[in-house]
């Protein structure tokens, strides 16, 4: 990736629609009854490059509040003049948020004047859900391989034609995408497919991709979430009982007198009774991140919490997750956990990275 290769102040997302071609026979022909399509306000005839009213703003020209960079932090380019600029040795950056089937508009620009020749001339990409990449490619005047050339399928499907402005100038990309579809035992039922304009040219029409999009590889579909986007929540609770105690000493041999000696637990003077084994309560959390968010096959890179009360026996507790930040190009993410008990008390809380497997 270059460190001129520019993103313009607009990028806006919107929602793809997802209905097959198929004739529906729900229906009657000319049916008024019918559910009507619902309105979305376009560009005023004054602006026709103003998005539509249901679009999501990604990028307006004056901030990347809703980017990220590699690690979760705030996005590291520099914003100038209406525009995003690549700074050198930065890496990528990532919506906070996560999408599915989407219509996307993209604005960008080459170095002028170009440097280097083939893939070294602004090389960048749009990557849908981290996976699949649209090339970004200064291919004006420029030879590579037809893959690799700008609003090529990356390593799948060249373009159409050649639709590249000269460097310098302003390129568009207008992308709809839908994502594959997998069964419950993670097979693919319908393939990912993209029709991408650049330039306002159709460049792939309707393509269905074989995977995930790779250099000199064609590497397999692997089940991965519909979305994962920054702000997703989940939780899941638990009443923690005398057996749950009893049956966690006999599986790690933590027998200590302060969760089954309660004479010993209250000579303390800091404990109202018997607590549980803290592995208990972490263990909600384990649960919560294999099942719910991000869900299974996911387990944690790291932890770093802490308690901040005692869990009794008897106490109802919920443990929550929320998305912090997503990586760009790996099932990695980012989360704030907490765990509270019935009364709303907080009795640990922390943040943890975490990592999905998925079964080829």
């Amino acid at each position: 990736m270059t460190s001129t290769t520019c993103l313009a102040g607009l990028l806006v997302l919107c929602a793809a629609a997802t209905a097959t071609a198929q004739v529906s026979t729900r229906w009657p022909q000319h049916a008024m009854d019918r559910p009507q399509p619902r309105i979305v306000g376009p560009a005023p005839i004054d602006r026709p490059d103003a998005p539509p009213t249901d679009a999501v703003v990604l990028f307006d020209g004056s901030d990347l509040s809703q980017w990220a960079g590699d690690s979760g932090q705030a996005a590291p380019w520099k914003v100038e003049n209406g525009y995003a600029e690549v700074v050198p040795g930065s890496g990528f950056i990532h919506t906070r948020r996560g999408f599915g089937d989407c219509q996307l508009h993209i604005e960008w620009a080459a170095p002028l004047p170009p440097h280097g020749e083939g893939q070294e001339r602004g090389n960048s990409g749009v990557f849908l859900m981290g996976r699949y990449e649209v090339q970004v490619l200064d291919s004006y005047d420029n030879k590579t391989y037809p893959d690799g050339q700008a609003a090529a399928v990356y390593g799948q499907s060249p373009p159409l034609v050649n639709a590249t402005r000269p460097p310098g100038e302003w390129q568009s990309y207008d992308i709809v995408f839908h994502r594959p579809r997998f069964d419950a035992r993670g097979r693919v039922t319908k393939p990912a497919r993209l029709t991408v304009f650049h330039n306002g040219v159709l460049v792939q029409d309707n393509f269905e991709l074989s995977g995930p999009t790779a250099h000199q590889e064609r590497p397999p579909y692997l089940l991965h979430p519909d979305t994962l986007s920054v702000g997703q929540r989940a939780s899941r609770s638990l009443k923690l009982t005398a057996y749950h105690v009893a049956s966690y000493a006999e599986l790690s041999g933590d027998r200590n007198p302060l969760h089954f000696d309660e004479s010993f637990a209250l000579a303390t003077g800091k404990l109202d009774g018997l607590i549980v084994q803290g592995g208990l309560t972490t263990g909600l959390l384990h649960a919560l991140v294999a099942m719910d968010l991000p869900g299974p096959g996911s387990v944690f890179l790291s932890q770093n919490w802490k308690f901040t009360a005692p869990v009794y026996i008897g106490d109802t507790i919920t443990a929550e997750a929320e998305v912090l930040s997503v990586h760009a190009t790996k099932p990695v993410c980012q989360l704030a956990v907490r765990v509270t008990r019935q009364t709303g008390e907080t009795v640990l809380e922390g943040e943890a990275w975490c990592y999905r497997f998925t079964r080829p």
